[in-house]
C-alpha cells in the first residue's frame, strides 16, 4: 500500500512546492531545518524521500540528515530536536483546542498514524485548519476516529466589507455578466495576493504562504459584500498579513467591475477579527446559471452516459470554465514570477476555449462568427500555392511586355 503523506487541507501539488506536514516532522526530529530557499534547490526526488520519512511510525533521522545534504549549507540551520506526541495521551494545547466537544478519545488518539497525531498538536494554535485535518482523518479508509458535529467556525480572520448601490450588486452577481464569473476573478486576485505576499512586503520576504481561504457573502438589504479569508503560513501558522491582502484585493477587484455604476462605492471595515465565519453559504444560484443542464446541455449529457456522479475527464468543469477567464482576462506569470519561496503554486491555466472574447469589460460567446474546425493550411501547401501564383504572375508580365514592344516596334 503506498504510504501518504499529504493532506487535502495543505493545497500542494505533486512537486511539493513547500514542505508538507511529513517533511517538517522528518526534519525537526532531526534537528535540521532547509530555508525556503533551500528547499525549492532540493530535487523533487528529494522532496519526496524526506516526505516519506516523516510519514513513518519512527523517523529514520540519519537517512534525513544524509538527503539533507543535497541543500545548499547556508540554507540549512539546526534547531532543537522536536520529539512526537505521546501515542497514549493527548497534548495538553490541543486538548484546549479541542474543548470539551471535540476531544478525542485515548484509544481514538491511540489508533492514529504517528504523523497523524504529530499534526494534530502542531495544528493546536490554528483551530481552522485543525477542524479540517480533523474531518479529513475521519473519512480516512480503516479510521477509528468518531466523525464529529461540526458547529460553525469561529476565531480569527481577516475581513473586509464592499458597500455598493443595488444595482452594482445585481450586475455584479448576474449570470450576463463575465458570464457570470466576476467572483470567481475576484476570488483569484485576493488568493494571488496572499500567494505572492512575500513579493509584495519585504518584512515577509521569508514568510512562505500556505493554505488559503477566501470566500463572500452577500446581504441585499445593506448593499454590502462581505469577503473572510483564512489563511496560514508553510508551517500552519495563522498568517494575517496575508489574509488582510487576500480580502482587500477581492474587494478592490468588485469595485473596478463595478466602478462604471457605482463609481463611489466604499472599501470598508478591513481588518482582524475574532468572529464567526459567515461566507460561503449565499445563494448563487443566478450567478452561476450560466453552467446548468439548460445553457450547456453538453456537460452534463456526458455525465449521463458514463453512468456516474463525476463528469468525466473530458468534461469541461466550472473550475476549468473560471480558469480559462483568468487564463484570458489576466497575463500569466513567467518561471520567475512564483507566488514566493515556498508557496503552493496555481494550477496553470488551460488555454481559453476558442469561442470566449472580451469585449470591454464584457465577456460573450460567439461561436457563430469563428470557422469551425481546424482550417489552417500546412507550410508545404503554401509554399507550392505562392511559387504557383509568382509563375502566373511571371507569364503574364512577360506576356504583356511583348505585345508591347511589338506596337511600338509598329
Amino acid at each position: 500500500m503506498k504510504t501518504r503523506f499529504c493532506y487535502g487541507f495543505e493545497e500542494l501539488s505533486d512537486d511539493l512546492p513547500r514542505p508538507p506536514k511529513a517533511a517538517l516532522r522528518a526534519m525537526f526530529s532531526a534537528g535540521i531545518l532547509v530555508s525556503p530557499r533551500g528547499w525549492k534547490q532540493l530535487t523533487n526526488e528529494t522532496r519526496q524521500a524526506l516526505s516519506l520519512e516523516g510519514a513513518r511510525d519512527k523517523v529514520n533521522i540519519p537517512m534525513v540528515a544524509d538527503l539533507l545534504k543535497e541543500a545548499p549549507p547556508g540554507q540549512i540551520r539546526l534547531v532543537s530536536k522536536t520529539a512526537d506526541p505521546p501515542h497514549d495521551q493527548v497534548p495538553a494545547p490541543l486538548a484546549n483546542a479541542l474543548g470539551p466537544m471535540r476531544t478525542i478519545p485515548p484509544a481514538e488518539w491511540a489508533s492514529l498514524r504517528a504523523l497523524d497525531r504529530y499534526v494534530l498538536a502542531s495544528l493546536a494554535a490554528n483551530t481552522r485548519l485543525l477542524w479540517k485535518a480533523l474531518e479529513e482523518m475521519a473519512r480516512m479508509p480503516g479510521s477509528k476516529l468518531s466523525k464529529r458535529v461540526v458547529e460553525p467556525w469561529s476565531g480569527s480572520l481577516a475581513r473586509c466589507d464592499l458597500v455598493l448601490l443595488p444595482e452594482a450588486i445585481e450586475r455584479l452577481t448576474s449570470s450576463r455578466f463575465l458570464d457570470g464569473r466576476a467572483f470567481v476573478l475576484a476570488r483569484a486576485a485576493g488568493v494571488r495576493a496572499a500567494r505572492r505576499v512575500a513579493d509584495t512586503l519585504d518584512m515577509r520576504a521569508d514568510t512562505v504562504t500556505g493554505p488559503a481561504e477566501l470566500d463572500w457573502a452577500l446581504d441585499k438589504k445593506g448593499g454590502m459584500l462581505l469577503w473572510q479569508a483564512h489563511v496560514s503560513t508553510w508551517d500552519g501558522e495563522f498568517y494575517p498579513a496575508a489574509s488582510l491582502l487576500a480580502v482587500s484585493t477581492a474587494a478592490v477587484a468588485l469595485y473596478d467591475m463595478a466602478k462604471e455604476l457605482d463609481p463611489h462605492g466604499i472599501i470598508s471595515n478591513a481588518r482582524i477579527a475574532e468572529e464567526p465565519w459567515q461566507v460561503g453559504h449565499t445563494d448563487r444560484e443566478e450567478a452561476t446559471s450560466v453552467y446548468s443542464a439548460e445553457n450547456h446541455p453538453e456537460m452534463f449529457s456526458q455525465r449521463a452516459e458514463h453512468g456516474s456522479e463525476e463528469p468525466p475527464p473530458s468534461t469541461l468543469s466550472t473550475a476549468a470554465m473560471a480558469l480559462d477567464t483568468i487564463a484570458v482576462s489576466r497575463p500569466q506569470p513567467g518561471p520567475d514570477d512564483s507566488h514566493g519561496p515556498y508557496s503552493s503554486p496555481e494550477p496553470e491555466a488551460p488555454a481559453p476555449p476558442p469561442n470566449l472574447v472580451i469585449d470591454g469589460d464584457r465577456m460573450s460567446e460567439r461561436a457563430s462568427l469563428r470557422p469551425q474546425g481546424d482550417q489552417r493550411l500546412n507550410p508545404r501547401t503554401f509554399m507550392l500555392m505562392l511559387m504557383a501564383s509568382m509563375i502566373v504572375v511571371a507569364l503574364i508580365s512577360t506576356v504583356v511586355s511583348v505585345v508591347v514592344v511589338r506596337m511600338l516596334m509598329k
